[in-house]
């Protein structure tokens, strides 16, 4: 036959093969078994694309006299909807679970479902699946994916077989087409999808083994109709990698399943995530074996979240795999993670207890640390980071947290949370006092003294039971149990801790512990500088909390003869106010500055 086009070929192969009714034979469309009725079919799809896609803001209902006036003129009923308002949502869920719970239940016995082999049948190939940058990779078709048809050859170019032969094939694929109604086709699919993503969403995860089985014998008996890359985000949710795993099983039937699976194979070739790649990126991670092996598939499995779910990759693969621990570190990563990951409480708690065990404290930082600027982008579980900051001796670090906790009102009122952060001060204080080397280490001795006594009030009006007195009379007692029982222990470092406390106390609580401390000498030097050290701290503080610095100004001014420059004080901001008025300032008379200069002031206590 000479060739004529494409639809004069097919039409002539279908006289060789079949005789010359085949064509009053494909004309002739027959109810399927495979499908449920149409008319029923289309009526649930209508209803289950109103809720997906939400309802109009309004809806008018014309009047039949006059059909072409517009709204406003012909006094058309107008509904208007809210989906904002409580009761609107309620009717959105009441028919969502009336489709779920009743109507899709009753729909799905009226079709015998095809088993999943038949999923080209419901599901044809073609290149509007694919982004426009993969057309070269993924390439689709109707063909299996060993064979490449040609029109104008007689051979396949990798299988003996004739072009009779893939046209009788092709006409096959074409009966079964027309046996299938494209739009019962394509509603069935939605439905089913639609079914098993709300059915079992109620449970998530699953709450029992009897949900996960009933979700299996779902993509048992109607895997052939399932919108795999909706079905595998929902088993996602679900938390059930049985689940995931029938999912790609069922996926492996699909052309676009088997191009994606080559794609991703060649070595040394750059892709993008693309939807279609879900089922085989979660078929090839499994197979993993090393960080080096899959350094590809790390930057795809890090690019598909969430739809990759960090808790499918841990349970397909060891926790102490290179590729979960490369996975996990370029998710979360402080410049180049993603930032929904980088919020998930549990993900970045397992993060911190990964680089707890690796001794990565760097990596730590930049989450726990305020100062550092990527610290914003993670969820802070200040607790929890105060925790792993004492596992890790990092106590700098462990006191700017406590410090955080302290200042937030969120924790300030749990009584709980303080408790622990005492406890945890308590151990800090202990390790400073011991140090290393025989030496106190009074950097961080500096840090905690001064911590205990500013928040101890906070933490007595809490109703913890502290007395700073005591705290710090149990440091001197613990260096000197320490001076005592270690021989390396430098001698010098009880003086060493009572000049500490001396410098960074209130005076009055100091003076406290010097009169409580047994073990001191009153002719020692340590003695001698912690008194004078109290005594000018405590008058320096008297006169910062008796005198005013204003009045210590209008004095030397009054000395010179001249106006005091008090800028940062209430009195000259009033004064400034008072001479921007003219009246006001004729009527009062001279300012209050005149007679403060000749101490005239009067005061009325």
């Amino acid at each position: 036959l000479p060739p004529q086009g494409d639809a004069a070929t097919s039409s002539g192969f279908d006289h060789l093969l079949f005789g010359g009714d085949v064509a009053s034979i494909l004309s002739k469309k027959k109810q399927s078994l495979s499908l449920p009725p149409g008319e029923l079919s289309a009526l649930l799809y209508d209803l289950v694309d109103l809720l997906e896609s939400s309802l109009p803001d309004q809806i008018f209902m014309k009047e039949s006299s006059t059909p072409s006036a517009p709204p406003a003129m012909s006094g058309d009923k107008t509904v208007s909807f809210n989906l904002d308002k409580p009761h609107s949502k309620g009717n959105v869920k009441l028919a969502t679970d009336f489709l779920v719970d009743s109507a899709l239940g009753l729909w799905l016995r009226t079709f015998r479902p095809l088993p999943w082999k038949q999923r080209r049948t419901l599901w044809p190939t073609s290149s509007s699946n694919v982004g426009d940058g993969d057309s070269t990779i993924m390439s689709m078709s109707r063909m299996d994916d060993l064979d490449t048809l040609s029109l104008t050859s007689g051979f396949t170019s990798r299988t003996g077989k004739t072009l009779a032969e893939k046209e009788k094939r092709n006409l096959r694929e074409l009966v079964e087409d027309l046996e299938l109604d494209q739009e019962t086709r394509v509603e069935t699919c939605t439905l089913a999808t639609f079914y098993f993503t709300h059915k079992f969403d109620k449970s998530r995860p699953f709450a029992n083994d009897d949900l996960e089985e009933d979700a299996i014998d779902f993509v048992d008996t109607y895997g052939a109709y399932l919108d795999i890359y909706k079905c595998l985000k929902s088993a996602g949710k679900f938390r059930s990698g049985t689940l995931i795993k029938k999912l790609v099983e069922a996926a492996r039937y699909d052309q676009a399943h088997k191009e994606a699976i080559k794609a991703l194979q060649k070595p040394n070739v750059l892709l993008f995530y693309q939807p279609h790649m879900l089922s085989a990126l979660l078929d090839l991670i499994p197979s993993v074996s090393s960080c080096t092996s899959g350094s590809d598939l790390v930057v795809l499995a890090v690019s598909a979240y969430p739809d990759v779910q960090p808790w499918y990759v841990k349970s397909v693969l060891s926790a102490e795999s290179g590729f979960y621990m490369s996975y996990l570190s370029s998710l979360l990563h402080h410049e180049d993670g993603h930032d929904a990951a980088r919020r998930d409480s549990a993900l970045v708690k397992e993060f911190c207890e990964i680089l707890t065990s690796q001794g990565n404290s760097e990596g730590f930082f930049h989450i726990a640390s305020r100062g550092d600027p990527s610290s914003r982008l993670y969820f802070r579980d200040l607790p929890f980071l105060l925790d792993i900051g004492m596992r890790m001796e990092e106590f700098g670090l462990a006191l700017n947290l406590a410090n955080e906790i302290i200042s937030s009102r969120r924790y300030r009122k749990d009584r709980s949370i303080l408790s622990s952060v005492i406890q945890r001060l308590s151990l800090i204080s202990s390790k400073a006092v011991e140090g290393a080397g025989g030496e106190l280490n009074t950097q961080l001795l500096c840090l905690v003294v001064p911590f205990l006594s500013e928040y101890a009030s906070i933490f007595k009006s809490a109703g913890l039971d502290i007395d700073l007195t005591s705290e710090l009379t149990k440091v001197l007692q613990v260096c000197r149990a320490k001076s005592q029982n270690d021989d390396d222990y430098s001698t010098g470092n009880i003086d060493a801790c009572i000049s500490v406390i001396s410098e960074n106390s209130p005076p009055d609580k100091v003076l406290q512990v010097l009169s409580q401390w047994d073990h001191l000498s009153m002719h020692s030097s340590a003695f001698v500088d912690a008194i004078h050290t109290c005594l000018i701290r405590g008058a320096r503080e008297g006169v910062r909390s008796e005198l005013s610095g204003s009045l210590l100004r209008v004095r030397r001014a009054r000395e010179e003869g001249r106006r005091p420059d008090l800028v940062t004080t209430s009195w000259y901001d009033l004064e400034q106010d008072a001479s921007q008025d003219e009246g006001e300032h004729e009527k009062d008379g001279p300012t209050i500055w005149n007679s403060v200069l000749s101490g005239s002031v009067p005061i009325h206590c």
